[in-house]
């Protein structure tokens, strides 16, 4: 009970310091599919967080945009440090209008 109490505990703090950020954030797993974004990813990209959590981040991304995965993920894997990975790109909003964003990787 401790342990899960802890570990609630890490969670809260957190999906504390990502809510806060005055970025928009969106977290992936390896293959690309969203697990968490905060709200400022909501505002900017016209989204609720539920039709994000659990899709693939290529539906933030025009379809000209190459697929964000493969090589880089791996790369981030064996060196995981923070670097920008593309920049000059397009994000693809809901109502399919494009806004400048840039991307970067970090490892948590």
């Amino acid at each position: 009970m401790w342990i899960e109490d802890q570990m609630a505990s890490r969670t809260r703090k957190f999906e504390s310091l990502f809510e806060s950020a005055p970025y928009a954030l969106a977290g992936t797993d390896h293959a690309g599919v969203i697990w968490f974004v905060n709200h400022q990813t909501e505002s900017l990209f016209g989204y609720d967080r539920a039709e994000l959590v659990g899709r693939s981040i290529q539906m933030l991304l025009p379809e000209y945009v190459p697929a964000v995965r493969g090589g880089h993920s791996n790369e981030s894997i064996a060196d995981p440090t923070s670097r920008t990975m593309m920049r000059g790109l397009k994000g693809r909003k809901q109502d399919g209008s494009e806004i400048p964003v840039g991307i970067s990787l970090s490892a948590l």
